[in-house]
């Protein structure tokens, strides 16, 4: 079997292996904290200390954070990797407009 067949048959819903599982169930843990970086946001901002133009960006990084719960308890490997690009996407967009938002009240 060549390199190539064996990383696919290791990447394949099928039959993913042990160590791929594992990378999904980290990625899940990476939405996860930044869940818990914006509930750290929201206590900036109830300080006065970052805008309420950022609370969008929060709500998506929470949104990301349950995503990558629910990643992590399921067990359809189909359904992991659909989720966990909707747990990315909100991580993604929430980050990308917190920064936006930082920048442009700076």
């Amino acid at each position: 079997m060549s390199f190539r067949e064996e990383l696919r048959r290791q990447f394949a819903a099928e039959s993913e292996s042990d160590a791929v599982g594992r990378i999904r169930f980290y990625a899940a843990s990476l939405n996860i904290l930044g869940g818990i970086f914006a509930f750290a946001l929201i206590l900036l901002m109830v300080g006065g200390r970052l805008s309420w133009a950022a609370a969008p960006g929060c709500v998506l990084l929470i949104a990301g954070g349950a995503w990558g719960v629910v990643v992590q308890l399921t067990r359809d490997v189909f359904a992991g990797r659909r989720r966990l690009w909707w747990a990315w996407g909100c991580t993604f967009l929430g980050v990308l407009e917190i920064v936006a938002v930082a920048n442009l009240a700076s």
